[in-house]
């Protein structure tokens, strides 16, 4: 790989990005969609999933994470919540010609106490302290929840003293 190729590379920093992003890159190519190809062949791209690639380890410097992503606006984790558990508080948001999934605010607390490892809780009054002491949590800016999405997260089965308790801490 050349050195105006690499450099071209590294202008997608850490994040994945997708094939529109490295054609606007690459767009001095008649063929955009080879040059991708050729790019996960030599093993400068790794391809996360159609349409979805990110520098190699060996283009960036840094061992590839999947799951955590630094960008100038924050650092963003992602984990893995089981098929039932994930549909639970979802919407879609149209944008442009395309759209992204947003969580509700109910559906990232449920998130968030989920996977914490080890988090045994099963009383409304612990888990409310638990939540304003130790996650600083503002029960002001949350607002009244919707009951409906914490019933279903509570009849889902996952941590089911824990998301009782948080159905019962809102009731």
């Amino acid at each position: 790989m050349d050195i105006l190729q690499r450099d071209r590379l590294l202008k997608f920093g850490s994040v994945p990005f997708t094939t529109d992003v490295i054609a606007g890159e690459f767009g001095d190519y008649s063929a955009v969609l080879a040059k991708i190809a050729a790019l996960v062949d030599e093993g400068s791209l790794v391809r996360i999933k159609r349409g979805l690639y990110c520098l190699s380890p060996k283009i960036s410097g840094h061992d590839l994470d999947s799951r955590r992503f630094a960008t100038p606006i924050g650092e963003f984790l992602y984990r893995t919540v089981p098929s039932d558990w994930f549909s639970i508080g979802v919407r879609t948001v149209d944008y442009g010609e395309g759209g992204f999934l947003v969580a509700s605010p109910e559906k990232a607390l449920g998130d968030l106490l989920l996977s914490r490892p080890n988090l045994r809780i099963s009383s409304p009054d612990s888990l409310r302290a638990f939540l304003e002491d130790d996650m600083r949590f503002d029960f002001d800016a949350f607002g009244n929840p919707d009951k409906t999405i914490l019933r279903e997260m509570a009849a889902c089965g996952r941590k089911p003293l824990l998301m009782k308790a948080l159905e019962r801490m809102f009731s």
